[in-house]
């Protein structure tokens, strides 16, 4: 699961998850704020999600995994991994450590999925630079791909997903020339 994740490959990631797995923790975790992706926790959100990863050229590398640890719901994995996230490698930042990703898995499917990204140092050398440039440059495109004026979440839509890619894109232009 991690790799096919980290490949961004959904339909090979999906086949690990249960039919009922429990994804929010993992779809919302980027800080989307999106109907679809709060209240259902749809194979659809989970496109979405995996979408604008895609879109925003996430990396992920460094994988570890910790022994696992079993209980009566389920056998635990921890791994760790870092990331590379809007572009971030294009414009020479990153990787970004410190995430995690802790799977429950019971009779071989993943029951629960959460993610926890280390965001410190992403956030303020990417994240809020990149949020400050859109604002700016594209302020009608910022209240499509962002949940609101604090621009802490993205707003994640299939139009929002192309605008994400479009200025992630114009902002490694912006910031190597």
């Amino acid at each position: 699961f991690l790799a096919a994740y980290g490949d961004l490959d959904v339909d090979e990631a999906t086949i690990y998850l249960a039919d009922d797995a429990d994804i929010a923790e993992l779809t919302s975790s980027v800080g989307y704020a999106s109907t679809a992706v709060v209240v259902q926790q749809t194979p659809e959100a989970f496109r979405l999600h995996m979408s604008l990863l895609q879109a925003v050229g996430y990396k992920q590398e460094s994988e570890s995994c910790d022994e696992p640890s079993s209980s009566a719901s389920g056998t635990l994995i921890r791994c760790t991994f870092d990331f590379h996230f809007l572009r971030s490698d294009e414009i020479g930042l990153g990787p970004f450590t410190g995430s995690s990703i802790l799977l429950r898995v019971e009779d071989g499917e993943i029951t629960r999925a959460s993610i926890s990204w280390g965001i410190e140092e992403f956030s303020q050398q990417l994240w809020e630079p990149f949020a400050d440039w859109v604002v700016t440059t594209h302020p009608r495109d910022a209240s499509v791909m962002y949940a609101d004026e604090t621009y802490s979440a993205a707003h994640l839509s299939e139009k929002s997903i192309r605008l994400w890619e479009r200025r992630s894109q114009e902002y490694v232009e912006h910031m190597t020339r």
